[in-house]
C-alpha cells in the first residue's frame, strides 16, 4: 500500500505543505488498514465508513475527520482513474458540523486597547549583573515594540499568523499614494494581495523598524530577538503563543480566545463601526461573501445574548 501512496503523492499537483498533509492522513489510514483482517485491495465502502467511525471514537473534531475523508476520497478517485481499484470512498458522507456551537470570540474596543497596552509594556529584568541587565532590558524593549506593532497590525488588518510570518520589510510599498503591505495569503502561491496600512497601523511598525536599525527588504518584517539568535523569521507557533500569552494576561484565558480572535475582531468591529459586508470581505480578503457572513452571525449571537427573549417570562409562573 505504501508504494501506491508514494506513487499517488508524486502525481498530486499541490504545494509541498499540502502533500505533507496528504502523506500524514494516508499513512494513518494505512496503519489502520494493517490492523484489520482485510488486504488493502479487498476493502469495501463499509470499511471506509468503519475508518470514519474510528476517527470519531478518537475524539477528532468534525473538521479533522472531514479533512481525512476528503483526502481518502481524492486517493480513491485517483486509484479508480488509474484502473487500480473501484472508488469505494466516493459515497461516504462527511460528518455534519454543528453550526450553532460557540465561535471564536472577538474583542471589544476596550479589550483590544488593553491587549495592546499589555504587549507594549517591557518586562522587568532582575537578578543579573548590570552589564547583562542592560542587554536584557534593551532586548525586552525591542521585543515589546515588536509585539505591540504586530498585534496592532493584526487587529487593524485581520492578518492571519501565516501572513504575518511571511511578511518581509520590503513588502511595505505604495499603491496610488496609499501605504500598503503585500500579503502572501493562505492557499496562495505568492504575495498577490494587500492590506492598507493606515497611520494607526503603520506608526508602531515604523518605530519598531527604527529600533531594529538597518533592515534589508528581504528580512522578515517581524523578527526574532532572542539573545544569540536575533533576526530570524518568526514561526506561526511563536506568533500564536505571543497572542495567547497577552490574551491570558488581560484575563481572556478561555479556549475560544486565540490568535484568530484578533482576525475575528477585525471583521466584527468593521460591522459594529458602520462598515458593510463588502468592507469585511475586502479587508479580510475572503474569496466568498458567505465567509464574511460569519461576522454578521457573531453580532446577531451577541445581540441574542444581550437581549435574551427568555427574560420576557421572568415575571411568569411565580407562586
Amino acid at each position: 500500500m505504501q508504494i501506491t501512496i508514494d506513487r499517488y503523492l508524486r502525481c498530486v499537483d499541490a504545494k509541498e505543505s499540502t502533500r505533507t498533509t496528504y502523506r500524514k492522513v494516508l499513512d494513518s489510514f494505512a496503519q489502520w488498514v494493517e490492523g484489520t483482517d482485510c488486504a488493502f485491495f479487498e476493502l469495501t465502502q463499509a470499511d471506509i465508513i468503519a475508518y470514519k467511525d474510528s476517527l470519531l471514537k478518537e475524539n477528532k473534531s468534525a473538521t479533522t475527520v472531514n479533512l481525512y475523508l476528503s483526502t481518502i476520497r481524492g486517493f480513491y478517485k485517483w486509484l479508480a482513474a488509474e484502473g487500480i481499484c473501484d472508488n469505494i470512498a466516493q459515497n461516504v458522507g462527511s460528518v455534519r458540523t454543528n453550526k450553532s456551537t460557540f465561535r471564536r470570540m472577538h474583542l471589544e474596543n476596550e479589550q483590544g486597547a488593553e491587549l495592546l497596552t499589555e504587549a507594549y509594556l517591557p518586562k522587568s529584568v532582575t537578578g543579573v549583573n548590570s552589564g547583562v541587565t542592560q542587554k536584557l532590558r534593551d532586548n525586552e524593549n525591542i521585543i515589546s515594540l515588536r509585539n505591540y506593532a504586530m498585534l496592532n497590525l493584526m487587529l487593524r488588518t485581520g492578518l492571519r499568523t501565516i501572513e504575518v510570518s511571511r511578511a518581509d520589510v520590503g513588502d511595505i510599498t505604495f499603491k496610488r499614494e496609499r501605504r500598503v503591505l503585500k500579503v502572501w495569503g493562505k492557499g496562495h502561491a505568492e504575495k498577490d494581495d494587500f492590506v492598507v496600512l493606515t497611520d494607526e497601523a503603520w506608526i508602531p511598525i515604523e518605530q519598531y523598524l527604527q529600533e531594529r536599525g538597518d533592515c534589508k527588504p528581504r528580512e522578515p518584517l517581524f523578527a526574532t530577538h532572542g539573545l544569540g539568535h536575533a533576526g530570524g523569521r518568526m514561526s506561526t507557533r511563536s506568533i500564536q503563543d505571543i497572542c495567547k500569552k497577552n490574551l491570558r494576561a488581560i484575563g481572556l484565558d478561555g479556549h475560544e480566545y486565540s490568535a484568530h480572535s484578533l482576525r475575528h475582531t477585525t471583521g466584527t468591529q468593521i460591522l459594529k463601526n458602520g462598515g458593510s459586508m463588502m468592507d469585511v470581505q475586502q479587508v479580510l480578503r475572503h474569496t466568498s461573501p458567505s465567509t464574511s457572513q460569519l461576522y454578521v452571525n457573531t453580532i446577531m449571537e451577541e445581540k441574542r445574548l444581550d437581549d435574551a427573549s427568555e427574560q420576557i417570562l421572568d415575571g411568569s409562573f411565580k407562586k
